[in-house]
């Protein structure tokens, strides 16, 4: 009985750090980005990850000077748009216009939320967002 006690002990004390670092990792949306200031993106997608915990679309626009401005946009995560039948194929690939609507970061203005995704062949990706709990759903419009 004397040493099953502290096999117990650290079974539950590695059960509660593993419930406090997943919900440490999630971060709220409307802390990270700027939703009372909405811009629209017309860029060229130069590259698209899948990755878990969020998919990011990295795009490059033109300033009004002529340069170039890199972009990183966050989407939800691949199983969000795959319950919503967003497929990869659907979601673009380097080279492909696209024009985004987006929320900038508040800390970081070269990085973006995007909400609404518009593609050349006329298909539209709209994400909702719940604004009090700072979270997004993939759902396909077109």
């Amino acid at each position: 009985m004397r040493q099953k006690l502290p096999l117990v002990i650290l079974v539950a004390a590695m059960g509660l750090l593993q419930t406090a670092s997943s919900a440490l990792a999630h971060h709220s949306v409307l802390a990270e980005y700027d939703s009372k200031n909405p811009v629209t993106l017309h860029a060229v997608i130069t590259r698209v990850l899948w990755i878990n915990p969020h998919t990011f679309w990295y795009v490059d626009t033109k300033n009004s000077d002529g340069s170039i401005k890199h972009w990183q946009v966050e989407g939800p995560s691949p199983a969000e748009w795959r319950n919503a039948k967003v497929t990869r194929e659907l979601a673009g690939k380097p080279g492909d216009n696209i024009t985004i609507d987006v929320i900038v970061g508040k800390t970081m203005p070269d990085r973006a939320l995007g909400h609404k995704f518009t593609f050349p062949d006329g298909h539209v990706i709209q994400l909702k967002m719940n604004e009090r709990e700072g979270t997004t759903v993939a759902t396909p419009v077109k």
